[in-house]
């Protein structure tokens, strides 16, 4: 392990970088340390902080519960009162991720049903969408403008709906130099303005394109680059305002067929539903256990923290980010991990602010390791050379498949933190972390399969 990790930081990409690592054995004590107390940015490597808290805090059966109700009451098919989308925070409500389960078009279909059912057939008030579940429905204040406008910086609201992302699509038969238009934006080109800079740049070069705008704003900006090429080319964003948009979609699909009604249009309701009221429908999500294995092997932000401010409300004083975090900390520490000098700005890593250890991480990990939710824990984690966000990594490395671990990849970042199943001590735990290397990313990577490989052989 000494010959590897000297053989790293002979890496002239490390001239200007901080770097830390941290292994311990299957009692916590040290097997290999380096700079194991630097604060450093963790990128998606954070997420095992947040998920494996959601399984010691929520439980692996903890599920959400979407409700569709009504206020008023019902004469001569209309609904004289309004009618409430009452939101729990559940990230996968018409995700991609559980089409299997049900799909946005099934989720809408179902509403709608359930209100002809109801003896429905106007509505003389609102479709409202009650968010009130989480007291913030925004994104974390330490997030950067580059990134909160873009499917990966999607907020974690009262009411998600299709991952609250929608893709933006342009114009095929484009040229190098040209210019390229906007031809699609899910629909959202009803309710936003997009402004575009985007210019074509050459064949093959990939998605270079970035969109702005935060939270609310009815304004989005596009910039940057996109290949020449003769298909319709698409980026993903974050929408806007979720809950609106759920209850349009609601309302647009009524529309259609033949229910009249409205959706509420203030971009930010902070409207909670009447003591009275029916319930007409519900949609219980996927269990916990489940939608951490995607949170881990997608590294999905947004879920990360909708699962924070879920902690937040069921476990602390309220469904917000800090609540969440200040939960986390609590817990740890009351099982000998004192976070207290690390920074812990959200639930997924994406905030440049987040400064923690790999002596913390690797800490976490060895504490997961002695708790009755391991295993549960364990499987949610990638594989190197097999599955998720690691399936690239190791192949045809003597650590394939030895190498358990979330990773974290970001400008400037790169970082694992899991578990090693090694040769001779077992099940090791450990984190590493590379923050201001001068290289890019994938090169940082490859650089650490010695590294994995000399710890799984130990």
């Amino acid at each position: 392990m000494n010959n590897a990790f000297d053989s790293f930081e002979k890496q002239s990409f490390l001239a200007p970088a901080s770097y830390s690592i941290c292994v311990l054995d299957a009692r916590g004590e040290k097997v290999y340390a380096k700079y194991e107390q630097k604060l450093l940015m963790p990128a998606s490597s954070q997420k095992v902080l947040t998920t494996a808290s959601a399984f010691c805090l929520l439980g692996e059966n903890y599920q959400y519960n979407t409700q569709l109700a009504y206020s008023g009451a019902i004469a001569n098919q209309k609904l004289n009162g309004d009618l409430f989308i009452i939101g729990s925070g559940d990230p996968t409500l018409g995700s991609k991720h559980f089409a299997n389960i049900h799909t946005p078009q099934s989720i809408l279909t179902n509403w709608k049903d359930a209100i002809k059912n109801s003896g429905i057939n106007t509505i003389n008030g609102n479709i409202i969408p009650d968010v009130s579940c989480f007291k913030e429905n925004d994104v974390p204040q330490t997030w950067l403008w580059e990134d909160i406008g873009n499917y990966y910086g999607a907020a974690a609201t009262g009411l998600n709906f299709m991952d609250n992302e929608y893709e933006l699509s342009f114009n095929e038969d484009r040229k190098m130099g040209e210019a390229c238009s906007i031809i699609n934006a899910s629909g959202l080109e009803k309710h936003y303005e997009f402004y575009n800079e985007v210019e074509v740049g050459k064949e093959g070069s990939g998605d270079n394109a970035y969109l702005f705008g935060g939270p609310f704003e009815k304004g989005r900006f596009v910039k940057g680059m996109i290949p020449a090429g003769n298909k319709i080319f698409s980026i993903r964003g974050a929408i806007p305002y979720p809950p609106y948009h759920t209850s349009f979609q609601l309302n647009y699909l009524l529309a259609n067929s033949g229910i009249i009604a409205q959706y509420h249009e203030t971009p930010y309701p902070r409207i909670s539903i009447p003591p009275v009221y029916k319930v007409i429908h519900q949609i219980t999500s996927p269990k916990l256990s489940e939608i951490i294995q995607v949170t881990n092997h997608k590294s999905i932000n947004f879920y990360a923290e909708a699962l924070l401010k879920t902690i937040g409300k069921e476990r602390g004083d309220e469904g917000s980010t800090e609540a969440g975090v200040k939960s986390i900390i609590d817990y740890w520490k009351s099982k000998g991990l004192n976070l207290s000098n690390a920074y812990v700005k959200d639930g997924c890593g994406l905030s440049r602010v987040n400064a923690i250890s790999t002596l913390h991480l690797s800490t976490l990990m060895h504490l997961m390791s002695k708790h009755e939710k391991f295993e549960l824990f364990y499987k949610t984690l990638p594989v190197a050379g097999f599955d998720g966000t690691l399936s690239k990594v190791c192949d045809g490395e003597p650590c394939k498949g030895k190498i358990i671990a979330k990773s974290g990849t970001m400008e400037r970042v790169v970082a694992y933190t899991g578990y090693v199943q090694s040769a001779t001590k077992g099940l090791l735990s450990f984190s590493i972390i590379i923050n201001n290397f001068d290289a890019r990313p994938s090169a940082v990577k490859a650089a650490l399969i010695p590294i994995f490989n000399a710890m799984a052989a130990m």
